[in-house]
């Protein structure tokens, strides 16, 4: 009778438990294909500036989403262009943050404190979106918030604001804002997925080039040849912002804790 009656509540609990579905799916692949991308970054920064990283990086994605451009068709896609150059301007900041901040600190640095945007995101909601978290998500996002302002502090036995530490930190509330945005363009304008990623890839390589001619001028230097460099850039290119940006899209169809689970170990994966 008690094996019986454990089994009945083992099964109970197996049956309460909701299946992986393919929101979560798509978050969990992005965990392998993201989260590496912390330390390639460190490397290829390494070799060339941060921003004619980004250029190449945005760039070569852009041309190969061109297709998708014909999502921008209808009465008011001066509308729906308008607001995906909107998202694709706060990227492109968040990306300015993220790979200076991955070149100056750590990249298991980097990982953990980008994963804050799990924190910033509720908090963005309550104040982009009107929708009020409960006490309980406003007292862990305190806590991580605490635990990535200790990190912050704290280098090889010296206090003091590291700066890669404040970008990361400001590229993770730059995301829970991109989460916001592009949950109220969606509703507003119903873009395919690929098209919005397509105008923010424009957007952000040609933002990333006038950045990189004011900051460096017309002469940049030339392209490493190294493996390690070029290694990296197929899986950048087409895997990881596209299954992102559908992730990204479709995260507001998942039960909010089981996707900020997913997205928190994408962001873990970064250090590994």
């Amino acid at each position: 009778m008690q094996t019986g009656g454990m089994q009945d509540f083992g099964s109970a609990r197996a049956g309460r438990r909701p299946a992986l579905g393919p929101v979560e799916g798509l978050l969990l692949l992005v965990a392998v294909i993201w989260g590496g991308s912390y330390s390639a970054a460190k490397i290829a920064t390494g070799e060339v500036p941060v921003l004619q990283f980004l250029v190449l990086r945005f760039g070569l994605t852009f041309l190969l989403l061109l297709p998708a451009l014909r999502g921008l068709t209808g009465a008011a896609w001066p509308a729906a262009l308008a607001g995906a150059s909107l998202l694709g301007i706060n990227l492109l900041a968040i990306f300015v943050c993220e790979t200076f901040g991955v070149s100056l600190t750590t990249a298991s640095n980097a990982a953990f404190l980008i994963s804050l945007c799990v924190a910033f995101t509720p908090l963005c909601e309550w104040w982009l979106l009107g929708e009020r978290p409960s006490r309980a998500v406003v007292a862990a996002a305190g806590l991580s918030l605490l635990g990535a302002g200790l990190l912050a502090f704290q280098h090889g036995g010296r206090s003091g604001l590291a700066w890669g530490d404040g970008l990361m930190v400001m590229a993770a509330f730059l995301r829970g804002v991109m989460v916001c945005l592009t949950r109220r363009h969606g509703q507003c304008h119903g873009l395919p997925a690929l098209t919005v990623t397509a105008v923010q890839m424009g957007v952000m390589a040609l933002g990333s080039g006038l950045l990189m001619l004011a900051v460096h001028g017309p002469v940049w230097p030339p392209l490493p040849r190294s493996l390690p460099f070029w290694g990296p850039w197929p899986s950048w290119c087409c895997c990881a912002r596209c299954s992102r940006s559908s992730c990204r899209t479709m995260r507001h169809r998942a039960p909010v804790p089981r996707a900020w689970r997913c997205s928190w170990a994408a962001n873990r994966c970064g250090g590994r």
